[in-house]
């Protein structure tokens, strides 16, 4: 998981996710790295960008962060739907999974969501594809049989 010290400039997390291709980080404590005090994403950096401009320079993560109180977390063996339902309730397109300790293990995005979304229906598509096939060959096998009420 990425992290930004929370004395980081706004800019320099900016780029930080620009270039890992991610739209979140978890803030540490500048004096203690293990210590999460927050979240930033990728619209925080445009939203302070966007309002400050001419100070643009000074902005520092603290300023534009999600506190660790305020941050909206899920246990880590949530189903992928319940996380879409938090996500859109909430307005968020980062949720952190967190283990039976309260620690953080992963942050998904509303991306991963949507993938694990759709190969689960695709999952269950194939299932019953499959059970269609197999009562189909049942049919086939049980119009065939000898003595089958089918073959008179």
């Amino acid at each position: 998981m990425a992290t930004t010290k929370e004395t980081s400039l706004v800019k320099a997390a900016a780029k930080q996710m620009i270039e890992a291709r991610i739209g979140c980080l978890l803030v540490v404590d500048d004096k203690d790295e293990n210590e999460i005090v927050g979240v930033v994403t990728e619209r925080d950096c445009m939203r302070a960008i966007s309002e400050n401009v001419s100070s643009l320079n000074e902005s520092i993560i603290k300023d534009i962060m999600t506190s660790s109180e305020d941050i909206i977390s899920a246990k880590n063996n949530i189903k992928s739907e319940e996380c879409f339902k938090i996500m859109l309730a909430n307005n968020i397109r980062h949720l952190p999974l967190v283990d039976d300790s309260f620690v953080i293990c992963r942050v998904l995005s509303i991306k991963d969501v949507a993938a694990s979304m759709i190969s689960e229906n695709d999952r269950k598509v194939h299932e019953k594809e499959e059970e269609a096939e197999y009562w189909q060959w049942r049919a086939t096998m049980l119009d065939e049989s000898p003595g089958s009420y089918m073959s008179h």
